[in-house]
């Protein structure tokens, strides 16, 4: 069951990675940042933010589903220091390894472990919305989940995926969602594989981001890496150090 449902995360993940257009949630003054960094990063700036919502339950944006638009134009802008710096390495990490952020965290789609014969949940497989269940409903609607996939023979594999055309924390959903007795579990943080990556450890001015590359047998866990490692001041970056294990 366990590897069945791995393949199931494996199927979503690439669908959900798939998707190159920029998010409606990177706004601000946009004529400070550099095209190819607003049509390539910013899936990646999302993930970063997302990460860095999950992995801090004190964190200003935690309980709230909207993601700050001024936060991930932070990051936005940390990305565009280091590409605007014109050193090697900026040319290594965005032009000849093309380094992106391995996707982890579920800002577009829940994975739920559900009570297939449960009327609601009946429905939910269907899209079949309003479903019935008043609180459902509620988180359907909140966070307009419109796609609904069922995992690999279900019902007997009672999995379902939903999906919304929009980034969000979704921690708020989680909670929620476990509080629906149809509801068995639910999923928003899952790694499968391995690959390259980008970090991103920041305060109120300074930050220190660093792009490392994967190769070798990836999917099973990368067998090579090097890391570069930037300093970014307010909004200036500097080249720190190349890493290798």
């Amino acid at each position: 069951m366990k590897a069945t449902l791995v393949i199931f995360l494996i199927g979503i993940l690439l669908g959900w990675c798939g998707c190159t257009k920029s998010s409606p949630d990177i706004t601000g003054n946009e004529n400070r940042i550099d095209t190819f960094i607003l049509n390539n990063y910013t899936n990646d700036v999302l993930e970063l933010y997302v990460r860095e919502i999950y992995s801090d339950s004190t964190h200003k944006n935690y309980n709230d589903p909207v993601l700050d638009s001024t936060e991930t134009n932070k990051i936005l802008r940390i990305i565009q220091a280091v590409y605007a710096s014109q050193s090697p390495q900026r040319d290594t990490v965005f032009t000849i390894r093309k380094i992106h952020t391995y996707f982890c965290t579920l800002s577009k789609w829940v994975v739920l472990g559900v009570n297939p014969n449960a009327p609601e949940i009946q429905k939910l497989a269907s899209l079949i919305i309003p479903t019935g269940n008043t609180d459902l409903d509620k988180i359907l609607n909140t966070y307009q989940f419109d796609k609904v996939d069922s995992a690999y023979g279900y019902p007997g594999f009672p999995f379902l995926s939903l999906r919304t055309p929009r980034f969000y924390n979704l921690q708020p959903a989680k909670k929620q969602f476990q509080k629906i007795p149809s509801i068995r579990s639910v999923e928003i943080n899952s790694c499968v594989g391995d690959g390259s990556n980008i970090f991103l450890i920041r305060n109120n001015d300074s930050a220190r981001i660093r792009f490392s590359y994967g190769s070798g047998d990836c999917p099973s866990g990368c067998t090579f890496r090097r890391t570069w490692e930037f300093k970014v001041v307010n909004n200036k970056a500097e080249f720190v150090k190349v890493t290798e294990p």
